[in-house]
Order: C-alpha cells, then sequence, then structure tokens
C-alpha cells in the first residue's frame, strides 16, 4: 500500500491511499486494512473495509458501532 498526504493548487489537503491487488484480495477475505493517522498526519486513524455491498458492511460492522459513531449512508437501504 502507498500511502501519501498532498495538497493541491488550490490548498486543498487530500489522503492517497494506493492499494495494490494483494491489499484488495485481503480486504475481500474479510480482512480489514487499518493505516494509523500518525502515519499520514492525520489526528483520527483510518479503517478501509470491503462488502459486496453497504447493507452488507453494515451489518458487520454493527457491533462496533456505539452511541458516539457517526454512519453515513450513501443509500437509504444501507441502514434498516
Amino acid at each position: 500500500m502507498i500511502k501519501a498526504t498532498m495538497q493541491t493548487s488550490e490548498g486543498k489537503n487530500i489522503l492517497l491511499l494506493g492499494l495494490s491487488k494483494e491489499n484488495v484480495n485481503k480486504l475481500k477475505l474479510g480482512k480489514p486494512i487499518h493505516v494509523t493517522g500518525s502515519e499520514v498526519g492525520l489526528e483520527n486513524d483510518v479503517l478501509l473495509v470491503y462488502g459486496d455491498t453497504e447493507a452488507e458492511i453494515y451489518k458487520e460492522l454493527q457491533p462496533l458501532i456505539g452511541t458516539t459513531t457517526r454512519v453515513e449512508p450513501t443509500t437509504p437501504q444501507t441502514i434498516q
């Protein structure tokens, strides 16, 4: 995996995570990728997960979701 931070000519900060085929295969096997925020200059860590659908991802992560968790579904079917 390639991890990089950059800034556009307009001053917008960008985090780039370049996934290799091996990374994608691990994700498909249910092995999330954890990026420590300090590695890339962020306050928060980043967790990459994979699922065939957003609803599937939500279901898998539901035990980890607490009262302070903010979930932003992109489709109404994500949270049922």
